[in-house]
């Protein structure tokens, strides 16, 4: 129990600032990018595919803090743009370009490592973005329209936020624990 204690709260604390700086970027930034994405020309689905692979390219964000701003893009209507961004992101972004150069110094790779999370962003957000209902990402709502609340609601929001995805941490960390110390490395292999 010690050590799934150990694993469970390194997993925990390695994670939460990651998941803290997307809900900060999604709550802080998110109104200027639902507006400048508004007032772009994202009608055809495979240009917002395309440039929620592109934003995925330019915000260094892991899962955890992509999480975050792709809802909050979904329920602005780019359910196309969200979709791609989150599949994208974790992988394809700044830092993880650099460090995969950094392990491997194999060009090749990179660009393959690229371009196949590309074309799999875009094939997923494809999909999941024709998916009706809550199954691909929730419709919006009346509670999630904070339009013209000011700067004083941000640290509620911020709050609200990270504890309903904070939630998903705890138990996803709890199951990465269990794993990594009672199911054999050779299983996997």
């Amino acid at each position: 129990m010690r050590e799934f204690a150990t694993v469970f709260l390194a997993l925990i604390f390695e994670t939460t600032p990651f998941l803290l700086a997307g809900v900060l970027v999604s709550v802080i930034l998110g109104p200027v990018v639902e507006r400048a994405l508004a007032s772009a020309a994202f009608r055809q689905p495979v240009v917002g595919m395309a440039a929620g692979v592109g934003a995925g390219m330019l915000l260094p964000m892991c899962d955890c803090g992509s999480r975050p701003l792709a809802h909050r893009l979904a329920l602005a209507g780019r359910r196309e743009f969200a979709m791609a961004f989150l599949v994208a992101a974790p992988v394809i972004n700044p830092i993880v370009v650099v460090t995969t150069w950094l392990a491997f110094r194999d060009m090749r790779l990179l660009i393959l490592r690229l371009g196949i999370t590309a074309l799999m962003a875009i094939a997923t957000a494809f999909v999941l973005a024709r998916v009706q209902g809550e199954v691909a990402v929730p419709e919006a709502t009346a509670d999630h329209d904070h339009a013209g609340e000011g700067w004083r609601s941000i640290p509620g929001h911020v709050l609200t936020q990270f504890f309903e995805l904070f939630q998903y941490l705890v138990v996803g960390s709890a199951l990465a624990a269990v794993i990594q110390l009672y199911v054999s490395q050779s299983s996997f292999l």
